[in-house]
């Protein structure tokens, strides 16, 4: 394991040049991708923690020639700047706003998350419901949390500070997508990388892409607790809304018991279809993005457009 997690090339790679396009919200520059007729459906997907644009390389044409759909990078992933302020559910929500209103997109718009991202859609929809057509959750972060974890900021200096060292000694180009495949091979069913080899290793070699990634794992749970307070004081729209959770294997039965309960627990709270995928593990727009894109073709049908 040690092997593995230390395999690192002799020569610095060259990442490929990103595609897509560059915009500026809120003093961040953030990197978008964009595909499908533009007016179809918008549809915007978030990815997981540490996750990037190409998290759903297998998703999106599958809805391709239907929907318009916005695949972005969150600050310091893939190849958005980093942010110095901390994430926060509401932030991200307000972010997500903000840079579909730049890019020309009025809405409204079908959330699609998987993992956190999942957390963010629906604090997308709870604070701007109006711009809200849908909401379909892969393997949401759903783990009902009341309070703010303690030491956060000594917490956030601990992932600054181990970021910035392993940029500085070079460790990033290889830590980054080391991490991206050990994730890919345990927690997917097919276990192999599904974007292009090149845009991964890109995505994930440089320094801020480890630094943000700590610092989401060590707010994680601070930002699972403001969902919850929204969850009190802003109501969901009624739209069309799917959890999806999937039904692979994991190593610990009583973590599985507990992960199914609080899916099916979610899909209560925010009145909406539940399906528990088979053949997928944590990352299903690797496993089964057929079941994906289903949900967002019928939340469009169910929609007005």
């Amino acid at each position: 394991m040690l092997a593995f997690l230390l395999k690192v090339s002799a020569e610095p790679v060259r990442p490929p040049r990103p595609p897509g396009e560059f915009i500026r919200i809120d003093g961040v520059v953030l990197h978008v991708v964009r595909s499908g007729p533009v007016d179809g459906p918008i549809v915007v997907m978030c990815s997981g923690l540490g996750g990037a644009w190409l998290s759903w390389d297998t998703v999106t044409p599958l809805l391709a020639g239907r929907c318009h759909v916005v695949r972005f990078d969150r600050p310091g992933l893939g190849w958005s700047a980093p942010d110095p302020r901390a994430p926060t559910a509401a932030r991200e929500a307000y972010r997500m706003r903000s840079l579909l209103r730049g890019l020309g997109l009025p809405g409204p718009y079908i959330l699609v998350g998987h993992s956190l991202g999942g957390l963010f859609g629906e604090a997308f929809a709870r604070l701007y419901p109006e711009l809200t057509a849908g909401l379909v959750l892969t393997e949401s972060a759903c783990e009902p949390v009341e309070e703010f974890g303690r030491h956060r900021e000594l917490k956030l200096r601990a992932a600054r500070t181990c970021g910035a060292i392993a940029q500085r000694v070079g460790a990033s180009q290889f830590l980054g997508p080391t991490l991206r495949e050990l994730g890919v091979r345990t927690q997917s069913r097919r276990g192999v990388e599904t974007a292009d080899a090149a845009h991964a290793h890109g995505a994930f070699c440089h320094g801020a892409t480890v630094t943000a990634a700590m610092i989401e794992r060590v707010t994680c749970y601070d930002m699972s607790a403001e969902l919850g307070r929204l969850r009190r004081t802003h109501p969901m729209p009624d739209v069309p809304t799917y959890v999806l959770s999937a039904t692979g294997p994991r190593s610990d039965p009583t973590a599985v018991h507990a992960w199914r309960r609080h899916q099916r627990d979610l899909a209560a709270l925010l009145t909406a279809e539940h399906r528990e995928i088979a053949d997928s593990a944590h990352l299903m727009p690797i496993d089964r993005p057929d079941a994906i894109a289903a949900a967002v073709l019928e939340t469009v049908h169910r929609g007005a457009w």
